[in-house]
């Protein structure tokens, strides 16, 4: 057999192996992710940080839209542990 064919077996195997850990950890650290952005928003969204005050007394207004990126950065990233979650379930419900 190739070399090339034995690293793609190798590469296979491995992938096999660590998929159920590396799901795990991907999932971990995207509800980390979550709690985390979820803490910023709810911070940044304070009134001082929508609105600020110039040096000659003028309201400097700050749009919202960068704040709605983060909100729905965060809601993509709280679909895609629903669907891995349902996904496993679905799995594990199904037997071997």
């Amino acid at each position: 057999m190739p070399k090339a064919q034995r690293q793609g077996i190798n590469l296979r195997i491995i992938l096999e192996r660590y998929k159920r850990s590396a799901g795990v950890f991907t999932c971990l650290f995207l509800i980390a992710l979550n709690l985390a952005s979820l803490y910023l928003v709810a911070d940044l969204m304070s009134y001082d940080e929508m609105v600020g005050y110039l040096s000659g007394g003028e309201i400097k207004y700050s749009g919202i839209r960068h704040f709605i990126y983060v909100l729905v950065a965060i809601l993509i990233n709280i679909l895609f542990i629903f669907f891995v979650t349902c996904g496993w379930l679905a799995k594990k419900k199904a037997g071997p």
